[in-house]
């Protein structure tokens, strides 16, 4: 029994994913220089605030301890407790960093139905699918075991700035679902 709602569980992920992915893509695809020029740039800005965690992380040691960590955990916290949904901002982040090819490889990616055991569609038995720079904020700033409270404290800091960048690519989505990035 357990094996099936786990099934379920990863095909309504997917779905969900590729929902998402595609709502990103027809944006993605229609807008137009002057929009496109604005959402790259903030796109751009997005990529140097994850540099920044991630450099912060490394200072703070948990890249390391993270590292260190895998060899026992398996790295349960990308195979296992996230993400189980991605918002089209982080679909519309990724493919703006990607080739042609690239984008209909993420895409059928996604269209797979009985691919790889792990619970997040991009996650590859050798990593994720997305370079550091088109991977989804909340990939880009976790690390759950590690995690300390100057950490957590410094993630809070920052998610101003996080927010004042992604609001605006959110609101090019027509509908928008949810809140991508709440501050």
């Amino acid at each position: 029994m357990m094996r099936r709602d786990h099934h379920r569980e990863m095909a309504a992920i997917r779905r969900s994913m590729r929902a998402a992915c595609a709502e990103a893509s027809r944006l993605f695809d229609g807008l137009n220089g002057i929009d496109r020029a604005g959402a790259l740039e903030r796109i751009r800005q997005v990529g140097g605030i994850k540099y920044q965690i991630k450099k912060k992380a490394r200072e703070m040691g948990h890249w390391q301890r993270c590292r260190n960590t895998i060899p026992e955990c398996g790295g349960a916290c990308c195979k296992w407790h996230f993400p189980k949904s991605l918002h089209p901002v982080d679909f519309f982040i990724a493919i703006s960093g990607l080739s042609a090819e690239e984008r209909l490889q993420l895409e059928a990616l996604l269209e797979e139905t009985g691919k790889g055991p792990y619970q997040c569609p991009l996650l590859l038995y050798n990593g994720c699918c997305l370079s550091f720079e088109n991977r989804p904020l909340v990939c880009t700033n976790a690390y759950p075991c590690t995690m300390d409270r100057s950490y957590w404290e410094y993630l809070q800091s920052i998610k101003a700035q996080i927010g004042a960048l992604i609001r605006p690519l959110e609101e090019l989505f027509p509908n928008p679902r949810t809140r991508f990035y709440e501050s």
